[in-house]
Parts: structure tokens; sequence; C-alpha cells
């Protein structure tokens, strides 16, 4: 009787954490469609990939630009913010500065398709003192800079990737906006900060490296994965509920024979 009960609960914890995280998987999904519904009906040409980036960024900025001023330096703790911690928390509250300005342009340009990569800029000697963000296009890897609405153009006219920023920074630091801060200087990036769970990233970095190299591996970026959360501990309850259902039926099967 005893493990009935324990498997009525464990049942009835995980149907309630499918149905709450679909749902709110399906709010952000239908949120972000709505924007990129809203940026592919701009009078520009979006259909051109630098410009729907250029749309995205300029919408992205504008959204969270409006809020920052009302929740700078207030910090929000719960459940949701300090365990999930969802893109509509950065939509909401632009709360984690050029972090939160990055994280809803990524998810953006995820809805439109966009393969895109989080970059950890080096700041005074430290990596992640600014974060950007990359977008992948027919012509490479460009940079963007939601928090300043910032990209910058080669001499060729097209979108530039930090590495053309940072050979020539004499060149680009012309084209930033007035408020811009200096330091921020493309001196160096990272893609993933492999050190900050310990064993864990090691581990997966040294197997990257033996599947992919150690060139390809210091472009990959994990944060990208993690944008829809709620998605994720929707499969991840769903993976456990299947298992639970099966050991329940065969506990039914064996009570019944």
């Amino acid at each position: 009787m005893k493990n009935r009960y324990i498997l009525a609960f464990f049942h009835g914890m995980l149907i309630s954490t499918l149905f709450y995280t679909y749902a709110e998987s399906h709010y952000e999904v239908a949120l972000f469609k709505n924007i990129i519904y809203n940026i592919r009906s701009e009078p520009v040409n979006t259909r051109n990939e630098d410009s729907f980036l250029l749309c995205s960024m300029h919408v992205c900025h504008q959204l969270l630009n409006i809020r920052k001023p009302l929740f700078n330096n207030y910090r929000f703790s719960g459940f949701k913010t300090d365990l999930i911690y969802p893109v509509t928390y950065d939509l909401m509250t632009a709360n984690g500065a050029c972090g939160s300005f990055s994280r809803v342009l990524g998810r953006i340009l995820q809805t439109g398709g966009v393969n895109i990569r989080f970059a950890e800029m080096k700041v005074n000697g430290r990596f992640g003192g600014h974060i950007l963000l990359e977008a992948n296009t027919s012509h490479g890897w460009v940079v963007l800079d939601p928090l300043y609405d910032l990209c910058f153009t080669t001499p060729q006219k097209t979108l530039a990737s930090f590495a053309d920023v940072q050979q020539n920074w004499a060149y680009y630091k012309m084209q930033v906006p007035p408020n811009y801060n200096y330091a921020y200087n493309y001196s160096g990036v990272r893609y993933t900060n492999w050190n900050k769970i310990p064993v864990l990233l090691p581990a997966l970095k040294k197997t990257l490296q033996f599947v992919w190299g150690k060139e390809k591996t210091e472009h990959v970026s994990l944060r990208p994965y993690f944008l829809q959360p709620y998605h994720i501990i929707f499969c991840c309850a769903a993976f456990v509920y299947l298992l639970l259902l099966l050991y329940t039926i065969r506990k039914w099967f064996v009570l019944m024979q």
C-alpha cells in the first residue's frame, strides 16, 4: 500500500510538471513567434539576411531599453528566476544588462531560424566583461551588440565579424554610439566558460576536442541550447515519466498474476 502512495505521488508530480512546463513553453513560443511576425511585417526587406538581423536587433533593443531603467539594480528572487531563468524574465526586466539583451535577441533569432552563438568578450584582461551575440550568415559569423543596438559594417558594406573588428579596432571604433564603453574594445573572445561547472564541463570539453579537434571546440557555444528551459524540463520530465509508467505497468501485471 505504501508503495502505491509513493507511485501515485510521483505520477501526480510528473504530470503536473508536464502540464506546467508545456503551458509555459507554448506561451514563450507564441510570444517570440509574434515578435518574428512583426519583424517580418516591417517595411524594410527583412528577407535579406543582414536586414533581418538588424531589424531583429533594433526590436530587441527597443523592447528592453524601455524596461531597463524600471528594473535596474532590482534583485528578483524566486523559483522561476533563480532555478529556471526563462528568457521571458530577461524580456520583461532586462535585469541582466548585456546578458539579458543578448539572450532575448538570441531567442528571437533562433525563432527566425538563425544559428547563433554567445560571445564573452575579454574586458580589462578578463573574459565575460561584456556579452554579445554572433549570428551565422552566408558570409560568415557576424557580431551583434543589442545592448548598444550596434553592429559593424566592413568597407565592403557587409556586417563585420568579431575577428574583423578585433583586427582593425581603430577603424571600427568610429562606428560606435556616443554612450559606448570603450573598455569593450574586442581584445579577445571565448564562446563557453568551460570552468563554470567543475569536472562536468572540462570533461565535456576534452570529449569534444577528441571528436572535433581543439580549434572547433573553442568556437562551441553552449548557451544557445539552454534558451528554452521549459522545453528542456518538459522533455526530461516526459522521459522520466515514461520510465515510471513502464515500471508501474510492470508492477500492475505482477500484482494481477
